[in-house]
């Protein structure tokens, strides 16, 4: 028997509390009015018998209460041995198979290392193959079957998948508990360092499971790897493109590498770059010449390393011509245009373009020909063509509308419906302008805390914005400057000024380009599609409602799940390396670039210092050669008994109570007679 916590024993000195309370309970006496005194004989009163026990049930119970606290908190517990099971163990071989066993003929060792296990156990013994990549595989069911085995490791082919230590302790747990055996693992691997789980504790193997470690590969190989690359997932002018690249070089040399750029297998650009001894080099490729539609691009380095794999990078992207935005302005002053324009070209590769034409010309326009419509200031428009913007929005367009000098002549915003109540002026030569305040950085368009910062507004329209809408930045006098208006499909966001430099200087400011561009893709629903994915990593194929079927094109072109499959999955999760095309119903191909986690390209190992203290997390008397008989060996369980001392704890709790209140009762009724007594005689 042993405590958990001892030092709460020392709480075993508030027994001695009741006995006090008990020794010290003293004799009270009634006062009775009486006439006289003086036929009284003197005498002094023992106090000894006041000073016994009382109620020594009551006592007990309160004595007991407070040891079997004492006792909860210290947590006793018991050792008692059970065996560990009849039969022989169960050997498990596991075969690391992740992208950084790619190096050299690390994998090929791995197998032959399991091979050798395998071959050692007793005819009777079962054994069991593990594939430990991107999740725990296991090979095959236990068997006593030596070719079953074998078989079962030669079929484990190269991953590009990470795994780490702690998923697999986690499956041996599992296995430990349907499994009523020994089990002793052989695992074979590079015992990469950046397997490591972020807590050492997700490595914990039960005490049933015996870990014999192979390592196949030094772990101080140089190796060269094209960490990152950056680019966009959407290209409308190639010739703005910036495609960067991150060259890492680990446990190498300072040196000078040839990086190629490639898009569809041709060659575009190559550069020469220097990295510094085991560092990092960037190079940049500016342009990027493709086809329109769907295009494959490479980023690689030229030579060989131990891990070949990860000198190439791919990435992908799609070529389209821009959308076109209809730009409403107001005749009279067209510098809005020229803002506009500009904050979109300087933002840099935008896929849209502005059509600018003059709100009293906007009439014979189609609103659904464009990505959505900006309104500049328009004031009345013909009641068809608004119409048709409203119906616009409804099927899921979107409408940016400015407020100024002329659209304030309107009670109500156009299509938002927003009441005008008002507008506020201010001489743009005295101090009297507003800034905005209360942003809102949760919305896509200003989730940057600078959006409106520095500006300074003259002239606005005082709106009132009521749920639905919501406002998304106010005015230092509270009223709202910028409030989106969703209606339908579609949305509305009315800003409650002008961008031409007039009624304020928003035009000239940096962050004047950010909200362009964030506003047009918002409007415009610009997907921004990442240029490359990694090697388990998940893409969603449908929503809950939908039932359509998604097709999924492998690397090879052909399709990677099942009928039933491609019908009710709702993600896939890339397996490799390679370019994955996903196709939806009623939507145009997706392309995804997919390259394996690059925290695979470090070679280092473990030390095995750390190795040993993995195996030393659990233990096994049962398969320790010295047990000469497995059937007779056993296993010390701790068993702690704190349920059934609370148990006793609240019986006792309720007994005190009870008696507790027998006696109360008892000394409440004798100190009553008395005054009862005296009453019946006055």
């Amino acid at each position: 028997m042993g405590f958990f916590a001892p030092w709460f024993l020392a709480g075993i000195v508030g027994i001695g509390l009741p006995i006090w309370l008990h020794l010290l309970k003293r004799h009270k006496m009634e006062p009775k009015p009486f006439a006289s005194l003086m036929f009284f004989e003197r005498r002094t009163q023992s106090s000894v018998k006041h000073r016994r026990l009382l109620y020594k049930l009551l006592m007990a119970f309160r004595l007991l209460m407070i040891a079997l606290l004492v006792l909860l908190f210290a947590e006793p517990f018991f050792r008692r041995s059970t065996p560990v099971g009849g039969g022989e163990r169960l050997l498990v071989g596991v075969v690391d198979h992740t992208f950084s066993m790619r190096a050299g003929n690390a994998l090929a060792r791995a197998k032959g290392e399991i091979h050798s296990a395998m071959s050692k156990r007793a005819p009777t013994e079962q054994g069991q193959i593990i594939a430990l990549g991107q999740s725990v595989e296991v090979v095959n069911q236990p068997t006593a079957d030596s070719d079953e085995l074998n078989a079962a490791i030669d079929s484990i082919s190269p991953g590009d998948g990470r795994a780490t230590y702690g998923d697999l302790a986690r499956y041996l747990r599992t296995l430990a508990a349907s499994v009523k055996k020994p089990i002793e693992v052989h695992l074979a691997s590079d015992f990469q360092k950046s397997a490591m789980p972020n807590g050492f504790a997700e490595m914990q193997l039960p005490d049933s499971v015996t870990l014999v470690p192979h390592r196949v590969s030094s772990g101080k190989s140089p190796n060269w790897a094209v960490e990152t690359v950056t680019a966009p997932g959407s290209v409308t002018d190639p010739k703005k493109v910036v495609v960067a690249a991150m060259i890492r070089g680990y446990e190498t040399d300072a040196g000078k590498k040839s990086v190629i750029l490639s898009v569809n297998g041709k060659t575009l650009q190559t550069k020469t770059v220097d990295v510094p001894a085991n560092g990092r080099a960037r190079v940049e490729f500016v342009g990027l010449d493709a086809s329109y539609g769907l295009n494959r691009g490479e980023v690689k380095i030229d030579g060989a390393d131990s891990l070949d794999a990860d000198n190439h990078f791919n990435f992908g992207f799609e070529r389209s011509e821009p959308r076109k935005i209809l730009f409403a302005y107001d005749a009279r002053e067209a510098r809005a245009v020229t803002y506009y324009k500009a904050a979109l070209e300087a933002a840099g590769d935008s896929p849209f373009s502005t059509e600018a034409v003059p709100c009293d010309l906007i009439a014979g326009q189609t609103p659904s020909k464009y990505a959505f419509v900006v309104l500049a200031d328009c004031a009345a428009m013909a009641p068809p063509f608004e119409q048709a913007l409203r119906d616009y929005v409804q099927q899921g367009g979107s409408i940016l509308i400015t407020l100024g000098p002329a659209s304030l002549s309107r009670d109500k915003v156009p299509v938002a419906n927003l009441p005008i109540e008002g507008s506020r002026y201010a001489g743009r030569d005295a101090e009297r302008f507003l800034s905005a305040t209360h942003v809102d950085g949760g919305h896509p368009v200003t989730r940057t805390s600078d959006a409106f910062e520095g500006v300074m507004y003259y002239q606005s329209a005082k709106l009132k914005a009521d749920p639905p809408s919501r406002v998304i930045a106010r005015l230092s006098d509270g009223s709202p400057l910028l409030v989106e208006t969703p209606i339908g499909e579609g949305r509305v966001l009315t800003f409650a000024s002008t961008i031409d430099n007039i009624a304020n200087d928003f035009p000239l400011h940096p962050n004047f380009v950010a909200f362009a561009e964030r506003s047009a893709n918002y409007l415009g629903r610009a997907v921004d599609r990442p240029s490359s994915a990694l090697v388990g990593s998940t893409v969603e194929l449908r929503s809950v409602k939908s039932a359509a079927a998604v097709e999924v094109n492998g690397p090879d072109g052909k399709p990677v799940m099942s009928l039933s499959k491609a019908a009710t999955a709702r993600t896939y999760a890339f397996p490799k390396e390679g370019y994955f095309e996903v196709t939806r119903a009623g939507s145009s191909p997706e392309l995804y670039a997919v390259n394996a986690d690059r925290r695979e390209s470090d070679l280092e190992a473990l030390p095995q210092e750390t190795i040993d203290l993995w195996k030393n997390t659990g233990h096994t008397d049962a398969a320790n050669s010295d047990v000469a008989n497995p059937e007779q060996a056993e296993r010390e369980h701790s068993f702690s008994p704190w349920r059934w001392i609370l148990f006793i704890l609240l019986l006792v709790a309720i007994a005190e109570t009870l008696v507790g209140n027998r006696y109360l009762g008892e000394v409440s009724g004798e100190s009553e007679k008395p005054l009862e007594s005296s009453k019946e005689a006055a």
